[in-house]
Order: structure tokens, then C-alpha cells, then sequence
């Protein structure tokens, strides 16, 4: 994977969503026959020539959050729709992410992420973070909350949020406690209202690697279809995450 482009990383992504290469060249503006040249490079540098096993090892890479079994469907306009379908707001979130984030990789994919996911959920804020469990400490990655960075922070395991998260794979809550502590966000915004985030794993363990956080200005809970994106972009963030940290 680490000899791949931005843009076949891109191409693998999509092509893991279950997208045909008509569809990939009209979503990227590109023409059909150059994005057939990017699955044809796709399979010389990882050996393999079938779609569906470039679908699986997307996901598996946690480029593509989706099952085995919806990459296969080759006629999914919109392959995450199983994850999102109750939701078409979301989905239309979705689908705006993904397609403005896919290129990067590294800290640039983190920190474009938490851009795009504010902008579109209409949040006021969102993070990444890397959990290290040798310190027992998390440092986030990326931060953004009302259109400014938040500065990179290091913390130690023992929030109330993030205990939560190691037990049952994220957390949620009302008011400026509910992030308790998690990049002192409390401390110097006293608008926050409300906060929401899913546990990321890696998927050749399911060990926690960090965090996917959001920032909520209103004092009511975040909504289940705001969950459901960050559940979604969880597996491809989770790999950005292991990519930083060398794993």
C-alpha cells in the first residue's frame, strides 16, 4: 500500500465501495480508459488483477467501510446506503466526505477529515485521535472546532469519555463535561454543549488506536445519524491513524 498515488488510493477506495469504473471516472471528471490505467497499476503493484479482490482488500485497509458482500454488488449507485439509508441527510454527508477527503492519506487525509466532517454535519467541531496504550495516552491528530485548529494536545487515559469508549466503542453526552478533558475543549470554550465519538480499532485485532470525535453547540444529544457517519468513516480513519503511527 505505501507504494500507491493519492489518487490510486482514491481509485482502491471507491472501487471498495462498489463502484464500476463508469462511475469512478464520472465522480473524479476523469475518463473511463484513465481510470481502467489506475486499476490496471492498482493490480501490477498488488497483485491482483480481479475487482473484487481490490473491493476487499479496500476494506480490509479500511479504505471502504463496508461488508464484503455490498462490494460485490457492482449495480450500488450508492454503496454505503445499507449503513446510512435511514438517514438521507447523512447520507448526503457522506457522500460529500468521501469524495473531497479520499485523495490524502497520513495527517493531510486527518486533518482535511475533521474539516469536511464539521462543514458537513453542520457541527461545531470535530478531532481524530491516536490512542497509545504503552503510555496509557492519546494525542490528537487533528482538531477543529467553530473554523480554528485546536491546538495538538496530549492526554492521559484517565477521562471519563474515553474509559467509556475502550468498554463499549464510543460515548456520547450533554454539556461541557461530557468531553471531560479530551483536548481541553471544555476549558476554553464554554459554547460546547455537547459531544459524541466512536472508538476506532484495528481491524486485524479490534484493539482500540484512537477516536472520532464530535463537538455539539446545542444542549441536546448529537443524533444517530451523525453517529452513523462517523461509524461509517471509522475503518478508513482507524487505518489513517495506524498509517501515522508506523503500524
Amino acid at each position: 500500500m505505501s507504494g500507491l498515488t493519492p489518487r490510486e488510493i482514491q481509485v482502491l477506495g471507491l472501487i471498495g465501495y462498489g463502484f464500476t469504473i463508469p462511475q469512478i471516472a464520472d465522480r473524479l471528471f476523469r475518463s473511463p480508459k484513465t481510470i481502467e490505467s489506475h486499476r490496471q497499476a492498482l493490480g501490477r503493484k498488488l497483485g491482483i488483477r480481479n475487482r473484487v479482490e481490490l473491493a476487499r482488500l479496500a476494506i480490509r485497509e479500511g479504505l471502504a467501510p463496508l461488508e464484503p458482500d455490498q462490494a460485490d454488488d457492482e449495480a450500488a449507485d450508492v454503496p454505503w446506503a445499507g449503513v446510512l439509508t435511514r438517514y438521507p441527510s447523512a447520507l448526503r454527508a457522506m457522500q460529500r466526505i468521501v469524495l473531497s477527503c479520499w485523495p490524502a492519506v497520513d495527517t493531510a487525509f486527518c486533518v482535511g477529515l475533521v474539516q469536511r466532517v464539521t462543514e458537513s454535519l453542520e457541527i461545531g467541531g470535530s478531532a481524530v485521535w491516536s490512542w497509545d496504550p504503552g503510555p496509557g495516552e492519546l494525542r490528537q491528530i487533528a482538531g477543529l472546532y467553530r473554523g480554528r485548529d485546536l491546538a495538538p494536545t496530549r492526554l492521559d487515559a484517565d477521562s471519563a469519555a474515553w474509559r467509556e469508549s475502550l468498554k463499549h466503542g464510543g460515548w456520547s453526552g450533554v454539556g461541557p463535561a461530557a468531553v471531560d478533558g479530551l483536548g481541553r475543549i471544555a476549558e476554553t470554550n464554554t459554547s460546547v454543549q455537547a459531544a459524541l465519538g466512536v472508538r476506532l480499532d484495528n481491524p486485524a485485532d479490534g484493539a482500540a488506536v484512537g477516536g472520532l470525535l464530535v463537538f455539539g453547540d446545542r444542549p441536546e444529544p448529537i443524533g444517530p445519524e451523525i453517529e452513523a457517519v462517523l461509524r461509517a468513516l471509522s475503518p478508513r480513519v482507524a487505518a489513517e491513524v495506524l498509517r501515522i503511527r508506523g503500524a
